[in-house]
């Protein structure tokens, strides 16, 4: 055995127990050690049944912690929760003092500085209230095309809060809906952009869908000839022909066809006199018919039948 490892391993016990006591040493020293450090305080507020706390029941608050370097070196970097439940027996405001009493499983050895350590709400009545749904769109379809229509599901929510707030209402507006450059139909699924975060909502999502289509013009047919129906006398008409104005997408007006456009009048119930008789127009599917011109035309029925 080298004169190194001799020496090494001389009183080797009571080496060993004296490297011991020297950890032993440092880490009571290291634990007795006292850090600060900085954290958030969640304070969780419970109202009484019926009532609600009116703009919401959490607070936080800023807080120093002091202690032992063992206990705080790994304290969580999430705020620390605070329950405080309130009394009351009528709308009211309230003013309690947050403390360490109401974290539950604190550690004594760490003392706890809460700053502006003061909750002040106001509670309020509970109140339930049906209200009517209305969509909040923020720009406009892309160009050439129009909103149709638009349609809710459901058209109404149950909401719940403070007494004073829902009193005055009879509408909920959803969430801002960016509906901008939108060239077809779509649905949306939407909250409720909740200013007092005490109202609930149920459901707590509506469908908000958006008809879209291309934007209708108008245009202008001329001379449509006037067909008469239904009569073996000689019928004669004045004027004998009509102006049309019809409203559709640009690509139906484009495609419209002679013939496609007709203007009659059914005289099958009519004896021979002189009338005055709205002029019946047909036009093609998916068009609207803005205006006719003349809308009345006159009528002589003869009492000698057509020859044949």
């Amino acid at each position: 055995m080298s004169k190194l490892t001799k020496i090494l391993f001389a009183n080797f016990t009571y080496k060993l127990i004296a490297l011991l006591l020297g950890i032993l040493f440092w880490y009571i020293v290291q634990s007795e050690q006292v850090l600060e450090i900085n954290r958030k305080v969640r304070v969780q507020l419970t109202a009484p049944d019926g009532f609600v706390i009116k703009g919401g029941n959490v607070q936080y608050k800023d807080a120093s912690l002091r202690g032992p370097r063992a206990l705080l070196s790994h304290f969580p970097v999430e705020p620390i929760n605070a329950q405080i439940k309130l009394f009351a027996d009528k709308p009211q405001n309230i003013r309690t003092r947050v403390d360490r009493e109401y974290i539950r499983g604190w550690n004594d050895r760490i003392k706890i500085t809460i700053y502006d350590a003061y909750v002040s709400v106001f509670l309020d009545r509970k109140l339930e209230k049906e209200l009517i749904v209305k969509q909040n769109l923020l720009g406009l379809p892309k160009d050439g095309f129009v909103i149709e229509k638009t349609s809710i599901s459901p058209e109404r929510v149950l909401v719940s809060g403070a007494a004073s707030e829902l009193q005055r209402l009879d509408s909920i507006s959803t969430e801002l809906l960016d509906i901008n450059n939108i060239s077809e139909s779509q649905t949306f699924e939407s909250t409720f952009p909740n200013a007092d975060s005490s109202m609930k909502f149920s459901p707590k999502k509506v469908l908000v869908s958006i008809t879209v289509g291309e934007k209708k013009t108008n245009r202008s047919f001329l001379n449509i000839p006037i067909e008469v129906e239904g009569s073996n006398l000689p019928v004669k008409i004045s004027p004998t022909r009509v102006s049309v104005i019809i409203q559709a997408i640009p690509s139906k007006l484009d495609s419209i066809k002679d013939g496609e456009i007709r203007a009659f009048l059914n005289v099958k119930d009519l004896s021979p006199g002189v009338y005055e008789q709205k002029v019946q127009i047909k036009i093609p599917h998916d068009s609207i018919l803005v205006e006719s011109n003349p809308e009345k035309i006159t009528i002589e029925i003869h009492g000698k039948k057509k020859s044949l």
